[in-house]
């Protein structure tokens, strides 16, 4: 009895075996006849297994996939380094990677942002010099969120486990603002005013975009994400506290 519940491969398997046990048993006659009726019953067999196979749906986020290949990978890497590249080859990358997008991007936010772009840097990507002055491409809602859903499956093994709950405190801004001098590549705002430097991503709406988990392994250890990142790392600077003030306070952002 073949299960057709089994892949594909398996069913082939299990009906060549069963097969091939009656055609070469002793216990079968010889004649024509019966060696046809054989062979009839193998490809039988072979047109279920067949049949059944074009009914194994696609993944799920084959469709993204596609897309992503198509007009997003010229620009944004989905896999992960396996070495630290020269400053040449780090000066050549075009946009971010999304190797991690899924650990990075809250729910929802990829979907949404690719139907309506807006620059997220205040500079080019890997400018000092240049401002961005966007022209991401769009894609229409169906799309987009076909991406989103491959992207949101890709997910980085550096996250660090740990509960952070987005709030503005007097420590984090304090930790922001005058400890560390982020205000010199972040822009964020600052009462009714934007400041902040241009250099690196905007803070700005950080409260819908980024998972205060990622924030805090990407600050812990920003070269696991972007190996040459300009980003320091103040794993050593600060107080497992106080970082998780810092993390509170980027992640209430809007």
């Amino acid at each position: 009895m073949i299960n057709l519940d089994k892949s594909p491969l398996l069913l082939y398997k299990d009906s060549m075996l069963i097969r091939t046990k009656k055609i070469i048993s002793p216990k079968v006659s010889s004649s024509p006849w019966v060696l046809i009726q054989s062979a009839a019953s193998v490809l039988a067999s072979l047109t279920i297994i067949f049949t059944a196979s074009l009914f194994i749906p696609a993944p799920a986020d084959a469709g993204g996939r596609d897309i992503f290949t198509a007009e997003c990978a010229t620009c944004h890497s989905i896999t992960r380094p396996t070495r630290r590249p020269t400053v040449e080859e780090a000066l050549n990358e075009k946009g971010p990677a999304m190797w991690y997008a899924g650990s990075k991007y809250k729910e929802g936010f990829i979907s949404r942002w690719l139907q309506d772009p807006k620059p997220i840097r205040g500079m080019k990507y890997n400018s000092l010099t240049e401002k961005s002055e966007g022209g991401h491409m769009a894609l229409d809602s169906k799309e987009a969120e076909e991406v989103a859903a491959y992207l949101q499956g890709l997910k980085s093994p550096d996250m660090l486990e740990v509960e952070i709950k987005p709030k503005a405190t007097v420590r984090g801004r304090f930790i922001f603002q005058k400890k560390l001098g982020c205000y010199g590549c972040h822009t964020i705002r600052r009462g009714s005013r934007i400041v902040g430097g241009l250099t690196g991503p905007t803070l700005l709406g950080t409260a819908e975009r980024l998972n205060p988990e990622w924030i805090y392994s990407y600050i812990k250890n920003p070269g696991a994400f972007t190996p040459r990142s300009p980003m320091p790392n103040y794993s050593k600077m600060l107080s497992e506290i106080k970082l998780k003030a810092l993390v509170a306070y980027i992640s209430v952002q809007k």
